[in-house]
Order: C-alpha cells, then sequence, then structure tokens
C-alpha cells in the first residue's frame, strides 16, 4: 500500500471523510486504484481498503452526505435524494424570498398556523 500510494503523499490523496482518506495508487501491473486509509482506536490501528478507481468514484457520487438547513433544501431532495442545478435555484430563490418578504424561512409565525414556510407564504402570490 505505501509503495502503491508514494507513502500516502499529499499529492496521491484523492478524498477524505469521516472513516479515513483515500489515496491514489498504481498496482505493480498498472492498474490504478483508490485505497482507503482507515485510523482508528486509540493506538492509532491502521485499516485499508482496496478498489478500483472508477467504483470508488462511482460510491462516491452514490454516497455524498448532503447537509443543508431546513426550509432551504429542496424538496425534491427529500424523496429522490439527488442535488441537481434546480437544487441551487430553489435554494437561491428561498433566500431571494427572506429579502422580499423579510421572513424568516421557518419561524414561529408559520409553525403555529398556515402557511408553513416563506415558500407556502410565497406560492399564492406567484401563481
Amino acid at each position: 500500500m505505501e509503495a502503491a500510494t508514494k507513502g500516502f503523499t499529499l499529492e496521491s490523496k484523492i478524498g477524505s471523510g469521516s472513516f479515513g482518506t483515500v489515496y491514489r495508487g498504481y498496482l505493480p501491473d498498472g492498474r490504478e486504484v483508490a485505497i482507503k486509509r482507515e485510523e482508528s482506536g486509540p493506538r492509532d490501528d491502521l485499516r485499508f481498503a482496496l478498489l478500483s478507481l472508477t467504483e470508488w468514484q462511482a460510491r462516491t457520487r452514490e454516497h455524498q452526505t448532503v447537509a443543508g438547513t431546513v426550509g432551504y433544501m429542496d424538496p425534491e431532495y427529500y424523496s429522490l435524494h439527488h442535488l441537481t442545478v434546480k437544487s441551487d435555484v430553489y435554494n437561491f430563490g428561498v433566500v431571494m424570498l427572506e429579502v422580499l418578504t423579510g421572513k424568516h424561512t421557518i419561524s414561529e409565525e408559520f409553525i403555529s398556523a398556515s402557511p408553513l414556510s416563506v415558500v407556502d407564504y410565497a406560492i399564492p402570490s406567484i401563481v
């Protein structure tokens, strides 16, 4: 693993997460691979996982964790778990509605009555 990644150098690093760092490596037969180096426990025990680079890239696309604030996230994301350019447009639209209406995305005002959010508040004016 050490040789394949040139000693786990920074230039070989292609990703990282809460469970370790992923490095690009080359096996002696020339295959390009992704090597995940996990450090766990108080003794910094090392564990490794080996995937083809293509497989790692596919898994990365499938399992990207999206963090967002309730009220700003595209409602389609909650059902499809897939972000698109439309998601960014929706998020920007919510920010614009906040600016134009002076209301927060989700506020005490919306919790006790209808509408539930600034988007619900604005829809009748848009339609």
